[in-house]
């Protein structure tokens, strides 16, 4: 039976969605990169895997619908028709339909209806006078838009501005993108979610033929790291727990502790849960 999708699960159901987007990408992999259309691999920072549709979901209880309606949606009438899809495969699936490239969807988790949203979302707050350069760079990590840090976190796009501000406009809500610009040298664009004061957890692949621990698709010796974050007041959130996820044979979602080998600056306490499978599909 399909596990349901909840408030506590969802992110990790949309972990589940990213890897079929990532083993939809892995037919155009070669050397450890994934390459586009036009057969050149996927630059960070620059260009979109084309391979797999990317999301903006905002979620929370069952007034998530008129809290929308309320505070964020500029034109009330792209609000679509509410869908019942509670359980794992049913989110999934419903998400796996979509034509849109980017679509925007709110998400009900007391009763699991999801509803599209083709009106425009705000990336800005009336009552909150700091520019939105400003409020990106106290939202994100250095290294959001790039490994090393060398795209500066005010430079992020339209999506990634109103996953940050949803969550500053309304109390007890989240939100999640995937991204479909590229991360790392992968080619893979990544997983990120959001609350009042900025990012709270990112998930993103990448290729590391070195890598000790265990991975997400050995094959291609590609891991998937986790992170996990402090939010502070205005200032970027703290790293506080990275975490590798890998499957198993059937198909189930673990995460190991990072275990540093050369230097002892990032912490290795494991996801709460870690040793548990999650979700098999």
């Amino acid at each position: 039976m399909s596990p349901q999708v909840t408030h506590d699960t969802l992110f990790d159901s949309l972990l589940r969605y990213h890897v079929h987007n990532l083993n939809a990408s892995l037919p155009y992999i070669s050397n450890g990169q994934i390459h586009g259309l036009n057969l050149a691999p996927l630059l960070e920072g620059q260009n979109e895997n084309p391979y797999y549709k990317g999301l903006l979901l905002v979620y929370d209880g069952e007034t998530i619908l008129d809290k929308a309606r309320e505070i964020v949606l500029r034109k009330q009438t792209g609000i679509r028709e509410s869908i019942h899809v509670p359980t794992l495969e049913s989110f999934l699936g419903h998400l796996s339909s979509q034509p849109d490239d980017d679509g925007v969807f709110l998400y009900n988790t007391v009763n699991g209806t999801i509803t599209k949203v083709k009106g425009e979302l705000k990336n800005h707050d009336p009552h909150n006078e700091t520019d939105l350069d400003q409020l990106l760079q106290q939202a994100l990590p250095a290294d959001f838009l790039s490994t090393n840090g060398r795209i500066p976190s005010y430079d992020a796009g339209n999506k990634t501005s109103i996953a940050m501000m949803v969550p500053r406009l309304l109390p007890q809500v989240k939100t999640a993108i995937i991204k479909r610009t590229a991360y790392g040298h992968l080619g893979m664009g990544k997983l990120a979610e959001f609350g009042p004061n900025g990012l709270t957890q990112e998930l993103y692949f990448e290729h590391d033929p070195t890598h000790r621990g265990p991975y997400i698709n050995e094959q291609q010796h590609i891991i998937g790291v986790h992170k996990e974050y402090q939010p502070q007041n205005n200032a970027p959130p703290q790293l506080k727990k990275v975490s590798y996820v890998y499957t198993n044979s059937d198909q189930s979602i673990h995460y190991a502790p990072r275990i540093v080998y050369n230097t002892p600056s990032l912490p290795v306490v494991p996801r709460a849960g870690a040793s548990e499978s999650f979700i098999t599909v």
